[in-house]
This record gives C-alpha cells, structure tokens and sequence, in this order.
C-alpha cells in the first residue's frame, strides 16, 4: 500500500524531531564558574540498560584548583559520617569495612515532595598514587550489601572523587559521576539542578579543606 506524500512529510518530521531531541540530550554541556575556578561538564541522556529498559542517566564531571589541605582531603572522603556535608544526604555511614582500602557505605536522601525518599550502598575504594600525588576514592552501587527499607534504592551509581597534591598548598579536585536516579523526577528538575548542584558539592569540599 502507497502512503500517502502528506502522511510521509508527517512521518519524516516525526522521525527528524526525534533524532534531535536525542541528539540534544546526549550533548555535553560546559560551565565555567566562580572567576574560571570551577568547570562542571555535564550531559542528560536516556540509555537502555541489561534488562532491556530505558533509563535516564546522568553523567557529570566537576572540577577547581584551590588552595587547600591535601592531607584534609583524604581525610574527609575517609570519614564517611561527614560526607553528607557535600553529597546533601540526609544521612551518609559507613556500614563495614571490607578491607583496609575497601569499605560499604550507606546513603539517605530526604527528598522534596513530592520526590519519593530514596537511598544508596555503595562500595568505596580507596587508592594512592605515591608518584602522582594523586588520591582516588571510587564508589560503585552495591544495593544488595545491606537491609532494604521502604524507599528506593540507586542500583545505577558510579562517581569518583579525585584528588591531586600540586604542591605549594595546591590541589587539584576532581568529582566525576555516573548516575541514575532511583525515584520519578520531572527532566526540568534533573536540568535545573546543573550546573549548581555539583558546583556546590565542591565548593563544600574546599571550605571544608581549607
């Protein structure tokens, strides 16, 4: 059966705004904020994951130079309790430690409505490059490796905090995340968060380095 010109314009069209709005969705982003100091790179985009579904991930990369603590850095990342200070969780423990490098830590987040509350167990790696002066804390979703409550939990979490001794009292911090958000939020919120949000988060970090 011949479609008719009209319904191909329309069908063409359809299939044009698509290609778009994906092609627009997978595009980096990149602010520069507070004088050059920070940069935040940043990009939305709906991805399928091994069971076949759609799913919205969020994959940013945020970075400063400052003058700080190197030492106070580690120090912070290691002191889980205290990572709620940046991370704007409600609640942030270390559960256990699995090794001398390697711990599982809980996260809460109390949303606002009327975002649903949800949760995240990750496990934290901890390395140090002695040559690069450079120390690297990894966090990978682990959902299974502590009780579930009544919320929802990130089965979608990657981020790494990276830290660099410049020497002279400089540092170089570097915050980097994969992410999928466990619980229904509007795109226009997830879009309005960047690039404050993890802008934010590491000026957190440096006030509470310094």
């Amino acid at each position: 059966m011949r479609i008719k010109p009209q319904i191909e314009l329309v069908i063409f069209a359809m299939i044009f705004l698509n290609i778009n709005i994906m092609a627009q969705t997978q595009q980096w982003n990149t602010k520069i904020l507070d004088k050059g100091k920070i940069s935040v790179k940043y990009r939305i985009s709906n991805q399928t994951n091994a069971m076949g579904q759609e799913i919205l991930i969020i994959e940013d990369s945020t970075s400063v130079t400052e003058n700080l603590d190197f030492q106070k850095c580690i120090a912070l990342l290691k002191d889980v309790s205290g990572h709620k200070e940046f991370t704007g969780d409600k609640i942030s423990k270390k559960i256990k430690d699995v090794s001398e490098n390697e711990s599982i830590v809980y996260y809460y987040a109390k949303n606002p409505w009327p975002i649903a509350n949800s949760d995240c167990v990750a496990r934290m790696t901890y390395n140090y490059d002695e040559g690069e002066k450079k120390a690297l804390f990894q966090f990978t979703a682990a959902p299974s490796e502590y009780e579930t409550g009544n919320v929802a939990r990130m089965t979608n979490y990657n981020v790494t905090y990276s830290f660099r001794d410049l020497g002279g009292g400089m540092a170089e911090i570097i915050v980097t995340g994969k992410t999928s958000p466990p619980v229904k939020v509007p795109l226009w919120m997830i879009k309005s968060a960047f690039p404050g949000v993890p802008a934010k988060a590491i000026r957190k970090i440096v006030e509470l380095t310094k």
